[in-house]
């Protein structure tokens, strides 16, 4: 199988964009448990569905990504962050 060299670096710009997505979820996640301890503090709930409603429109009004990609990304990155938070 022939693999050109203009292929190889497409794949591993996309592998060093991942990894630096990564990063982001991680570090998301600590602001995520930091906030946790602060709703728990306050004595508010965890989850506030209102809130993450009105997040993921403006999440979707801020990019090209079909609506079912963003849905389905900030819903992962939301159970991240609820895992958390607990």
């Amino acid at each position: 199988m022939q693999t050109s060299i203009k292929l190889i670096q497409m794949r591993s710009a996309i592998e060093s964009l991942t990894k630096e997505i990564l990063k982001m979820i991680e570090a998301r996640n600590k602001i995520a448990a930091q906030l946790g301890l602060e709703k728990r503090k306050l004595n508010l709930p965890i989850e506030d569905k209102v809130r993450e409603a009105q997040l993921l429109k403006r999440l979707k009004a801020t990019t090209c990504l079909p609506e079912k990609v963003v849905e389905e990304l900030y819903a992962t990155l939301a159970m991240a962050a609820l895992g958390s938070q607990v």
